[in-house]
């Protein structure tokens, strides 16, 4: 393809998926004042975690459908979707319209970032995928800067909802572009058999009802409801049941299966699929509740975002500079190890924030974040692509998003689980002495506004329980990042190609 018809396409697409990462930060500077105006901060997990639940529900699905459906087609589907989630966000009333809303923006966000890599793989040599990631990483960074002051400025300025509203006119744009640009050709059938009979639909109900009651247990267990609680003791068996049904279903009887289960025997698709998820809830942990870090000490939204800025910026330079050295080198190894040792110390670093820290250090620690996430990623999607197919690599790109967005749900639902009990604890002792204690605590952890007005020694008493929850969720995310750094140190390194497999 020439190379100004695929930048051009490139860039269609990349307009979609601009718009999911802006929303990505965007929702992490907002999750406060939603809670809040819904009385529900005790819930704040479900804001994220019910995207996440969309967005996990299509990793698994979309390579496999856009085998079969075409990827254009596939495209303007998935910005329909996150269209139609965005406009229900904005519009919601209660705090269940708007989960709702969060899920289905989750769906076509998910599906919009996996086909836009599929389509990367169907058109760009494996060794000129850095160039494309590269690019891909710095519309990324400037989307996370861009999404944290977009937020907050939107919040302070004219309310939380028109966040999401005004996204809805940017993706209706983007899909106009790719109906008159994207034509890319369908993957014909070895067999024959219509696209509606060829779509795996035992495979794709099974993990869909997994991954949604797997959320649904983690997330409602030791935070809303307790662990013996019916919901949970049925999500969970059944999250466990359905996904076993998924995967013998898939190993031993489906005819073009969503995920070919037989390719994780392979050393670097098992184990990329571990760093993925692993660094992934490590990440998302991190960006979730630094934003109540930085709000916690006084910043409003919009100054929270700006501390953001140096993430975006270190993940965008990352990822470029990433892709560079392995097309011209076509190695991975070093630059990885070089990579987790930035990220681990960055998040590590989380550790030893104070209400007195100084204000240059969520900019710094970011930073390392920032630069030690872009360049793993590189390197990480390298380690798994050369060990498979150009065929192959569709459905395994799907894969290894689901593992992503899995790490991202289990490993901010732990957090969050983490994070409600400890500050429960911390309160319950640092204000047993104060006047209707019971009704103080639940009303400092529905409402996280509600601490500003209190006196000034029963407020120190909220913000040094807040920052025992915090600290216990910063180990939490460094404990993460420290195991998928030691599985990324396993992978092999293989040969990059310089032509399409």
């Amino acid at each position: 393809m020439p190379i100004l018809h695929l930048s051009i396409l490139l860039a269609s697409i990349w307009v979609g998926v601009f718009l999911t990462v802006i929303d990505e930060t965007m929702t992490a500077t907002l999750l406060t004042p939603i809670s809040t105006s819904f009385n529900s901060f005790t819930n704040l997990s479900w804001i994220a975690t019910t995207y996440l639940i969309g967005v996990s529900a299509a990793q698994p699905i979309v390579g496999h459908l856009t085998d079969i459906l075409g990827r254009r087609e596939s495209l303007v589907a998935a910005n329909t979707t996150f269209a139609i989630g965005s406009l229900i966000c904005g519009l919601s009333k209660d705090l269940p319209t708007l989960l709702a809303g969060r899920s289905i923006q989750g769906f076509g966000g998910g599906a919009l970032g996996t086909i836009a890599a599929v389509i990367e793989t169907d058109l760009v040599s494996l060794r000129n995928r850095g160039i494309t990631e590269g690019i891909g990483g710095i519309l990324y960074g400037v989307g996370l800067a861009v999404g944290g002051i977009f937020g907050g400025g939107i919040n302070d300025a004219i309310g939380w909802r028109w966040a999401f509203l005004i996204q809805v006119p940017m993706v209706v744009f983007s899909t106009g572009i790719i109906c008159v640009l994207a034509r890319i050709p369908k993957k014909p059938s070895a067999t024959g058999a219509s696209p509606m009979k060829r779509i795996d639909y035992v495979g794709l109900f099974s993990i869909l009802v997994s991954v949604v009651m797997l959320q649904i247990g983690l997330d409602s267990g030791g935070n809303t409801l307790p662990w013996t609680h019916p919901l949970v003791l049925t999500s969970l068996p059944l999250a466990l049941t359905t996904f076993i049904i998924f995967i013998l279903w898939d190993l031993y009887v489906a005819d073009e299966p969503i995920i070919p289960i037989r390719l994780f025997r392979q050393r670097n698709v098992a184990l990329s699929c571990v760093v993925y998820f692993f660094t992934l809830a490590s990440y998302f942990t991190s960006i979730y509740y630094l934003p109540i870090y930085l709000q916690i000490i006084g910043y409003s939204t919009t100054q929270s975002g700006l501390r953001f800025i140096t993430q975006a910026a270190g993940a965008a330079v990352s990822t470029f500079s990433a892709g560079l050295l392995v097309k011209w080198t076509g190695r991975y190894f070093h630059l990885n190890l070089a990579a987790q040792t930035i990220f681990v110390l960055g998040t590590g670093l989380l550790i030893i924030l104070r209400l007195d820290t100084g204000p240059w250090a969520p900019f710094l620690f970011l930073a390392f974040i920032g630069l030690g996430f872009g360049a793993s990623w590189v390197t990480t999607m390298m380690a798994l692509l050369s060990s498979i197919t150009n065929e192959q690599q569709a459905v395994m790109q799907s894969a290894s998003y689901l593992f992503r967005f899995l790490g991202m749900m289990v490993g901010f639902t732990i957090s969050s689980a983490a994070f409600q009990k400890v500050l429960k604890a911390s309160l319950d002792v640092s204000l047993a002495g104060q006047p209707n204690a019971a009704e103080l605590i639940e009303k400092v952890r529905t409402n996280f506004t509600d601490w500003r007005n209190l006196t000034p020694p029963v407020k120190k008493d909220v913000q040094d329980g807040y920052m025992s929850a915090l600290h216990v969720v910063f180990y939490i995310a460094t404990a993460e990042i420290a195991i998928g750094a030691f599985a990324s140190l396993l992978l092999e390194e293989n040969e990059l190609p310089n032509d399409l497999r």
